[in-house]
């Protein structure tokens, strides 16, 4: 950004690398690359295809993974992603292809994107949303599948080749059928696989874990999903702590809160990260906004959470930090005045976090522009 000499405003620059990004739509994705740079992969409506853009503290490099702007057919390609780095820091990225509905696979090695198509999955079966984990070098794929119905997982095996999974259905709900679908996420640590999803009839936030024996399917939160007894899960967030440890993020729609939950020694342990109050300046009374509509979770290198969390009631965007007595202490986002939409976050290895969202443009049809903060906390307790 720079000042406007006329107006005194903060505006764009038009001499700035950030500027010259393009605008993007939907999801995107942020993933950790070496030496504290990150990577994002997403819609680049504009050019109707899938990009690339590499991002360092003095150095920036966009490349289009699928679509025309990589030399491919007409577009669009890449309107539905997900993109996820392995341990050994190679990126994987899926995609569906809308023209055939066809879903895709690219992974980047020593700069180098080597591009599937995932045959396993028929044409015209992937839809709506898509999440990827890799487990050691093996990536998975998620996906809603429109022709069964309820979510398929593809996974590559160590032969390379793909094999299509059927995610179960929980326990059904008294009066009414299950239907998985509407969010989904997806985390591996070493040779396990759990993916979060919800069911849409319930209200009840679902997850699955896949083993050498298969997946096996319960209901976490929600209606049924004891203990919570609102409509939970939709939007949902899965991260990792350093030791692998699962940690689940939530809204509660029914109580318009955030939840996190994760293993503590073997126990579960839930806490809400907001419930969107705020106090009213100089009238002594609270309010609350519509808060959780977009979320992004990570666990920092100290084995707190940080999440990303939407207010939609004003279409800002904060973060919410772990204290050391479990409470979640709250850092706005700083704004351009421009609607923000779609938050990600990543945990760097010095502490910081990386902080990306959608500056929404006037006329970009949904589109925005995507924008960066560094969010570095000194003087925290052990």
């Amino acid at each position: 950004m720079t000042c406007d000499p006329g107006s005194g405003s903060c505006v764009p620059d038009p001499n700035s690398a950030q500027t010259r990004l393009p605008s993007l739509r939907g999801h995107y994705a942020l993933v950790p690359l070496p030496g504290l740079r990150h990577g994002i992969v997403g819609y680049a409506p504009a050019q109707k295809s899938l990009v690339w853009v590499e991002q360092g503290s003095d150095s920036q490099s966009t490349t289009f993974i699928a679509g025309p702007a990589a030399g491919d057919e007409a577009g669009p390609e890449g309107e539905l992603s997900a993109a996820t780095a392995s341990a050994s820091g190679d990126t994987h990225v899926a995609w569906l292809r809308t023209g055939d509905q066809t879903l895709w696979h690219a992974q980047r090695v020593d700069g180098k994107w080597q591009r599937t198509r995932v045959d396993a999955v028929p044409p015209k079966r992937a839809a709506r949303r898509v999440a990827i984990a890799v487990m050691g070098n093996r990536p998975a794929i998620a996906f809603e599948d429109a022709i069964d119905g309820g979510v398929g997982v593809a996974v590559r095996g160590t032969d390379g080749v793909w094999a299509l999974e059927k995610i179960p259905s929980p326990a059904p709900t008294v009066g009414a059928a299950t239907a998985l679908g509407g969010t989904l996420a997806l985390s591996a640590a070493g040779g396990a696989l759990t993916l979060a999803t919800y069911d849409v009839q319930a209200g009840d936030l679902v997850l699955a874990s896949r083993s050498a024996d298969g997946w096996e399917t319960a209901r976490f939160a929600g209606r049924t999903g004891a203990p919570d007894a609102g409509d939970a899960g939709l939007p949902c967030a899965l991260a990792r702590d350093v030791g692998g440890a699962l940690v689940v993020t939530w809204r509660d729609r029914s109580r318009n809160l955030v939840r996190v939950a994760r293993s503590d020694g073997g126990a579960v342990t839930r806490k809400v990260v907001t419930d969107g109050t705020y106090a009213v300046a100089g009238r002594g009374i609270e309010r609350r906004r519509v808060v959780g509509t977009s979320l992004a979770a990570v666990v920092r290198p100290n084995g707190r959470v940080a999440v990303a969390v939407q207010d939609a009631s004003r279409a800002r965007i904060f973060v919410a930090m772990e204290q050391a007595d479990g409470s979640f202490k709250r850092y706005p986002v700083p704004d351009s005045g421009r609607p923000q939409l779609r938050p990600t976050l990543l945990a760097r290895v010095d502490g910081a976090l990386v902080v990306s969202w959608l500056d929404l443009e006037v006329d970009g049809a949904g589109a925005g522009r995507l924008a960066t903060w560094v969010l570095s906390v000194t003087g925290e307790s052990p």
